[in-house]
């Protein structure tokens, strides 16, 4: 099994920290995900822009994937 070191804020670049920066006024929080994203200097900012781009699912819709694949991926975490 591979383990992932979660990066703090202070281990990514500048350009992430103010990333996470807005994460946690937005969301409360940076996700894990997000975070381990930031151990790359594009990564993060990548990720973000696709995954708010323009779509033709509404919101609830994308919701609902999220939800599915964070429950079909918990099964998988021994």
């Amino acid at each position: 099994m591979t383990h992932f070191t979660v990066p703090t804020k202070s281990e990514v670049s500048e350009s992430n920290q103010a990333i996470f920066d807005n994460l946690q006024k937005g969301l409360g929080f940076v996700p894990n995900l997000y975070a381990t994203f930031a151990l790359n200097d594009t990564a993060l900012g990548d990720y973000l822009t696709l995954q708010n781009r323009k779509s033709t699912l509404r919101a609830k819709e994308r919701e609902v994937i999220n939800l599915v694949v964070s429950q079909v991926n918990e099964a998988f975490i021994v």
